[in-house]
């Protein structure tokens, strides 16, 4: 391989790098995007007495519930 074959195939194979890295930021960018917007929404529900219903928005595959309550009759209720 002649130097110039040498500098041509060297163009290419760095020409070809940043075209790489620049997908790559993109396909990065998008999965950033797509992670975060499914992850900010929450909802906090306050004791109504009654029934009280949530649809999980499209898309969702899963979520997580934290749920405080009574504690229920102690002891020192009992005695009361």
């Amino acid at each position: 391989m002649s130097s110039s074959e040498l500098c041509i195939f060297q163009n290419r194979l760095e020409s070809n790098m940043q075209f790489m890295r620049k997908i790559f930021l993109v396909f990065f960018l998008i999965n950033i995007f797509l992670t975060q917007s499914s992850f900010s929404d929450s909802t906090t529900f306050s004791y109504t007495g009654s029934v009280q219903t949530w649809t999980v928005p499209n898309g969702n595959t899963t979520i997580t519930v934290t749920a405080y309550g009574g504690s229920g009759v102690t002891e020192q209720m009992e005695q009361q």
